[in-house]
């Protein structure tokens, strides 16, 4: 029995697996950062990790790189984006399975079906615990060049595939799965199945992508298809609206620089106005008290009074001065 918490080889106690098969899929993204273990997984036991094994010729990016240069000098056109030239088996292995075994199995499909493999990781570190027992997952990602020579893709039909998994067998030493059209499962698959399968409600590559990554599918997947499509007219409704509130915002903000040029303008025709009409207020004044100094000199005159004299000391009869005689000139009336 096993302790949480307590270090346990995981062949130690595993009861051998009898049969083998081999589940080959379409590369994924972040699977040779998983198959090399730099990042982190919960379902992966670290003090188990330093019994995994890995083998490589070459990295996937090198090798899909080679295979569209083939592609492109053989067709004369560029790799359809669709195109899957680099695939990935995970393969059920046995507990005394080496890498040597495995090995040989790459170069016998490639000797049979021209399939190359360019890696080859065996995992022991991944399982789940059933109450106080660590069950593992005993398993090996093999990763296939599936193209020829010309960089196009190799075409297996299903007597082939049938033929694969028995090669496996073969080298392995291990009794060749039966054919079945039941899901296989992945590492975390694997993982969840045996927590009364709850794996079956997730997508196959769920065992390459994080936690993080798993809730956020899980929380796509609670909108129905008609409410994503009503949310996404929505938001391009609303992006839309935002645009017109841009635009109009815009508007707006030109009108209001041009009204406000305007009121300046206004504002100093308005000032230059008012000065011009208080300077004519100013003369219209000062020209109707001349008038009437003139009027009430004429009077003066007639009756031989001494006449007024409206000199230039500022506006208004204060300033007024009376002639005493014809020729001179003194302030006040003479007594």
């Amino acid at each position: 029995m096993w302790a949480r918490g307590e270090p346990l080889d995981p062949l130690k106690k595993q009861i051998a697996m009898a049969k083998t098969s081999i589940h080959i899929v379409p590369i994924k993204p972040g699977s040779e950062a998983h198959n090399r273990r730099e990042k982190q997984l919960d379902y992966v036991r670290k003090e188990f990790s330093h019994l995994n094994e890995s083998w490589e010729v070459d990295s996937i990016e090198n090798r899909l790189t080679d295979i569209r240069a083939r592609y492109t000098a053989t067709t004369g056109q560029r790799m359809q984006g669709k195109a899957t030239p680099i695939r990935e088996g995970v393969a059920v292995i046995g507990r005394g399975t080496t890498m040597e075994q495995l090995r040989d199995f790459a170069k016998r499909i490639e000797a049979r079906f021209g399939i190359k493999t360019i890696q080859i990781h065996i995992h022991r570190d991944e399982g789940h615990a059933t109450g106080k027992d660590w069950k593992p997952n005993l398993h090996a990602h093999l990763v296939f060049d599936w193209t020829n020579d010309q960089g196009k893709s190799i075409k297996l039909n299903r007597q082939d595939m049938a033929e694969v998994q028995t090669i496996l067998a073969d080298c392995l030493g291990m009794e060749r799965g039966k054919s079945s059209d039941k899901k296989h499962l992945s590492a975390l698959q694997y993982k969840t199945a045996a927590e009364e399968s709850k794996a079956k409600a997730l997508r196959d590559e769920i065992g390459h992508l994080t936690v993080k990554k798993t809730i956020i599918d899980i929380a796509e997947g609670l909108f129905h298809p008609n409410e994503k499509k009503r949310l996404k007219n929505e938001i391009l409704g609303l992006k839309k609206e935002k645009a017109e509130l841009m635009d109009r915002m815009e508007t707006l903000r030109l009108d209001n620089a041009r009204l406000s040029s305007e009121v300046v303008e206004l504002n100093t025709r308005i000032s230059r106005l008012s000065d011009k009409f208080e300077s004519s207020r100013r003369e219209f004044a000062m020209e109707g008290e001349r008038r009437a100094v003139k009027l009430i000199n004429n009077l003066l005159q007639k009756h031989g009074l001494p006449q007024v004299d409206y000199r230039a000391y500022g506006s208004g009869y204060e300033n007024a001065v009376y002639l005493k005689v014809q020729n001179g000139r003194t302030r006040g009336l003479e007594p």
